[in-house]
């Protein structure tokens, strides 16, 4: 098309979405670890809920 900024245009796309990307797999680990903590949380949460219900566990 003789447009001289095409390519770079294009160039510089490719570059903010890779940067993009790359920022984001920076953070997986991180949202991987605090997703873990928050569902071992729960899950204790749940446990002990359960064995007070359950009766094992003499309420004053």
């Amino acid at each position: 098309d003789g447009n001289p900024n095409t390519t770079s245009t294009a160039q510089q796309t490719m570059n903010d979405t890779t940067l993009a990307l790359a920022g984001v797999s920076d953070w997986f680990p991180i949202i991987i670890v605090i997703t873990a903590m928050v569902v071992l949380i729960l899950l204790t949460v749940i446990i002990i809920t359960a064995i007070r219900g359950s009766g094992l566990v003499a309420s004053a």
